[in-house]
């Protein structure tokens, strides 16, 4: 007989990646950009690769600078997909929580508990709504087979079960 100890004491911190956010960037003026460049003098060269490297660096330039293109943060965490917020949430004041008094440890206690409940229900309720999911999509092709479209059908059966 064995046992398996859970622990989440591993150190989930976030990660932080600078991204290109082309949802905000400026179209306009990097349309005007790309028309002031004079495209016959920039490939009078002979060679195809000298050519396609000189357009890689001239969109390079464009892309990397932050006025036509700005960043954005993303923060990624280490989490799994199926935590919730609260759980995250839980963790961490419980990875905060120091000290060796009664109050201290009966606080502990109280984290560690609700962090297994909660735990245990997001991880039920992701299997759940996966679960469905690819019922769904099987569904579809067993229809879209047979010739029938009930696409918002399913959608409405999935949003009432979800929504209970």
């Amino acid at each position: 007989m064995f046992s398996i100890k859970l622990c989440d004491s591993y150190d989930y911190l976030p990660q932080v990646n600078e991204r290109k956010n082309f949802y905000k960037a400026d179209f306009i003026k990097i349309g005007m950009k790309l028309s002031d460049i004079d495209w016959d003098n920039e490939f009078s060269g002979n060679n195809f690769d000298v050519k396609v490297d000189k357009f890689y660096d001239i969109i390079d330039d464009i892309i990397n600078n932050k006025e036509l293109v700005p960043e954005h943060k993303v923060v990624q965490t280490s989490y799994p997909e199926w935590f919730s917020y609260e759980l995250i949430q839980n963790i961490i004041q419980k990875r905060n929580c120091t000290g060796f008094g009664y109050n201290q440890m009966l606080k502990m206690t109280l984290l560690h508990s609700r962090s297994k409940e909660l735990f245990a229900l997001d991880y039920q309720d992701w299997i759940l709504i996966n679960s469905l999911i690819k019922l769904k999509e099987k569904l579809q092709v067993i229809l879209n087979h047979s010739g029938i479209m009930l696409t918002s059908y399913l959608n409405q059966t999935l949003f009432r079960i979800l929504c209970f």
